[in-house]
This record gives structure tokens, C-alpha cells and sequence, in this order.
């Protein structure tokens, strides 16, 4: 249940950084190279993104990964 609620947390604090970078889904998805559903299911927690998953949207967001750990 904790790890449930931590993934929905870490979804809305992506969006809040995406919104804060001017960047729509579909924007951030080309640039990850990822259809925009993917971005959807992590933005909503739907899924458990790995390591590599969180590292890439921090590089590609240009913040650190601390940034979009913060929950």
C-alpha cells in the first residue's frame, strides 16, 4: 500500500515539473523516444517506473533526479 501511494506521489510531482518546463506529454514523450501513454501512466501512477525510467525524465527535464524525488 505505501509503495502504491509513494508511485501516485512521484506521478504528480513528473507532471508538476513537466508543467513547470512549459512541456506537454506528447512533448515529453518524443523527447524520452516513449509513446505518450507511457508518459500518461506515469504521470497518473499506474505503473512503477524503474531507476532508468525517473533518470532519463530528470536528464531530459534538466533537473536533478532529487528534484523529481522530492514526495
Amino acid at each position: 500500500m505505501e509503495q502504491e501511494i509513494f508511485i501516485k506521489k512521484l506521478g504528480k510531482r513528473i507532471t508538476k515539473v513537466r508543467e513547470d518546463k512549459k512541456l506537454t506529454q506528447s512533448e515529453l514523450a518524443r523527447l524520452m523516444k516513449l509513446p505518450r501513454q507511457n508518459i500518461y501512466r506515469l504521470e497518473t501512477g499506474t505503473v512503477n517506473p524503474k531507476a532508468h525510467t525517473i533518470y532519463e525524465l530528470a536528464r531530459v527535464m534538466k533537473v536533478d533526479v532529487g528534484e523529481l524525488m522530492k514526495v
